[in-house]
């Protein structure tokens, strides 16, 4: 198995550096998790997620990224397991996982899953990227056609397990967005530093589609869902803070890495 470590602190040669101001910190001592229920369904077949993670615990056999569930045949969810990259989709409609662990507790990991699911060709209806590379990936169970689970008008966590409020991220996630309606590969919300061949952010700068959203954490004057949780892409798609204080929002970033103590080197 291989494990990838963290991006350069460095931009492309010639042009100004995009900055990621902020990153929020899930304690899962503190059940944190972001809370959002849709008005109504956005596009259940096509949909992107893009973010930046930095665990702060490892092992685990199952923590939440980006989750729905409402039963154990509706639900759908993008998780580490095991410190793989983890996408499932509830009544057998699909397992997918990455071969690479992410075990790098000091790194920054931009993590790019889209789903595709009338594709005609079944093993690109989810593609998985780390730091702009696509992951060789496990298929547990082949993805169906159809809808699934994620994006629809139900309770969607970030950080936990939907429905259950169990399984909780430990660790840090920043510059997240949700493109409803379009699969998109990491070129959109990154790119690679020509001298250092580093992969680091850049602005997404298209269309969110009705149910999309971006979330950067740059409001850190309260722990609602019009200044933590805000969606900064237009929409007003906003999320709820669920047992955050405002000083989890902070200036440890992609582009402003702090530094971590490494529990793998205990010496």
């Amino acid at each position: 198995m291989t494990s990838i470590g963290s991006p350069s602190p460095f931009f492309l040669a010639g042009k100004k550096a995009y900055e990621v101001e902020r990153s929020l910190r899930f304690n899962d001592d503190d059940s944190t998790r972001l809370t959002r229920t849709l008005a109504s369904d956005g596009n259940r077949r096509k949909w992107t997620w893009s973010c930046w993670f930095k665990p702060s615990s490892l092992g685990a056999a199952q923590v939440f990224l980006l989750s729905q569930r409402t039963s154990s045949s509706n639900q759908c969810h993008i998780m580490l397991s095991s410190d793989k990259v983890d996408f499932e989709s509830g009544g057998g409609k699909g397992r997918v996982k990455t071969q690479a662990v992410f075990r790098d507790v000091s790194a920054w990991y931009h993590l790019v899953l889209h789903l595709d699911s009338d594709n005609s060709t079944a093993s690109d209806r989810v593609k998985i990227y780390i730091n702009g590379v696509q992951q060789e990936v496990t298929i547990q169970t082949t993805v169906s056609t159809g809808d699934h689970g994620m994006n629809n008008n139900n309770q969607q966590q970030i950080g936990a397990q939907a429905d259950t409020n169990n399984l909780f991220y430990d660790g840090y996630l920043a510059e997240i967005n949700f493109i409803d309606g379009q699969a998109y590969d990491p070129s959109y919300f990154g790119e690679t530093n020509v001298v250092t061949g580093q992969w680091n952010p850049k602005e997404y700068t298209g269309s969110y589609g009705s149910q999309g959203f971006y979330l950067n954490f740059s409001d850190n004057s309260g722990t609602t869902a019009t200044t933590l949780g805000k969606d900064s892409s237009g929409n007003g798609n906003n999320w709820t803070p669920n047992n955050f204080a405002t000083n989890d929002a902070i200036k440890d970033s992609p582009t402003n890495n702090f530094c971590t103590l490494n529990k793998l080197n205990s010496e």
